[in-house]
C-alpha cells in the first residue's frame, strides 16, 4: 500500500482520502456529530508508504515509512527515523517551510544539511504529515497557512501553528486511551473490530464520546483527533475477555 501526498491547498482532502485508506470507521460519535477512526491492526499489512512532494515541480518526493497501527514514521527515504523534535516550535529556523524542507532533503545538499538542519527538517516533515492524519484541525490549520503563504486566503496568518500541534501531538496517545476507557463495553469491542467482521446489529450501535469525562486536559484534545490510536495488543476481532476464576 502506497500513496503520494503533495504540498498544496487541497492538503486536507488528500488527507483525509489517505487517512480512510489506513484505518476503520467505528461508531463513535464525536462532538460535531461525525464519527472517529481508529487505526488498523498490524496484521496482515504491518507499514504502508508514503511518497511527499513539494508543491511544484519534482517527480520524485521523500518516501515515508509509516506503522499502519500508529502511523509513527520509521524512515525517511530509508533512513531510520524514531521521534521528532519535541521544541521543534522553538528552535525551527524562520527560513524553513515544509517545501523547503523536502527539497532540501530531496537534494541531500550539505550546505543546507549541516549540523541539526537536517534532523529539523525531517521533524517538520514527520509533524505535518503524520499529525494531519490524526487531527483533522492540523490537516486543515496547515491548508490554510499554505493557502495565506501564497496569497489565497485572507485572515489566516501566513506560519504553522508549530507549538499548538506539538501539544496536540504529544497527548494524542493519552488521549486516545482515555477516550477507549470512557467507553461501554460494548462500544469500545465494537469500535476495535474490524468493519468487515461486525454483524447486522453491531453496524446499527453507536454511541457518543462524552470529552467532559476526560477532564480538562484532554477534552479539547479530544474534539481535535480525527483518527484514534489503537490500544497495544487488540486483535482484528476487538477486545477477548475471559472470565475470572
Amino acid at each position: 500500500m502506497h500513496f503520494t501526498l503533495r504540498v498544496g491547498p487541497d492538503w486536507a482532502s488528500q488527507i483525509q482520502r489517505i487517512r480512510n485508506a489506513v484505518s476503520e470507521d467505528t461508531n463513535l460519535i464525536r462532538f460535531d456529530n461525525t464519527f472517529y477512526r481508529v487505526c488498523k491492526t498490524s496484521d496482515p499489512a504491518p507499514a504502508f508508504g508514503l511518497t511527499l512532494l513539494p508543491s511544484v515541480g519534482a517527480e520524485s518526493g521523500l518516501v515515508l515509512r509509516m506503522h499502519m497501527n500508529d502511523l509513527y514514521v520509521e524512515t525517511i527515504d530509508a533512513q531510520p527515523f524514531t521521534r521528532y523534535a519535541s521544541t521543534l516550535s522553538s528552535w525551527l529556523p524562520a527560513d524553513i517551510t515544509l517545501d523547503n524542507a523536502i527539497r532540501g532533503l530531496l537534494r541531500k545538499d550539505q550546505r543546507v544539511l549541516q549540523g541539526d538542519r537536517r534532523f529539523v527538517m525531517q521533524s517538520l516533515v514527520v509533524l505535518c504529515v503524520a499529525e494531519s492524519l490524526r487531527f483533522d484541525r492540523i490537516a486543515t490549520e496547515f491548508e490554510q497557512a499554505f493557502r495565506s503563504m501564497n496569497g489565497m486566503l485572507r485572515g489566516v496568518p501566513p506560519r504553522l501553528k508549530l507549538q499548538s500541534w506539538e501539544d496536540m501531538a504529544k497527548k494524542w496517545g493519552q488521549t486516545s486511551e482515555r477516550i477507549f476507557a470512557a467507553l461501554s463495553d460494548e462500544a469500545r469491542t465494537i469500535a476495535l473490530k474490524e468493519r468487515a467482521l461486525l454483524s447486522q446489529q453491531e453496524r446499527r450501535f453507536s454511541e457518543r464520546v462524552s470529552t467532559a469525562s476526560l477532564g480538562d486536559e484532554y477534552a479539547d484534545i479530544a474534539s481535535n483527533i480525527r483518527l484514534l490510536k489503537r490500544p497495544k495488543g487488540t486483535p482484528p476481532g476487538g477486545l477477548r475477555r475471559t472470565k475470572s476464576g
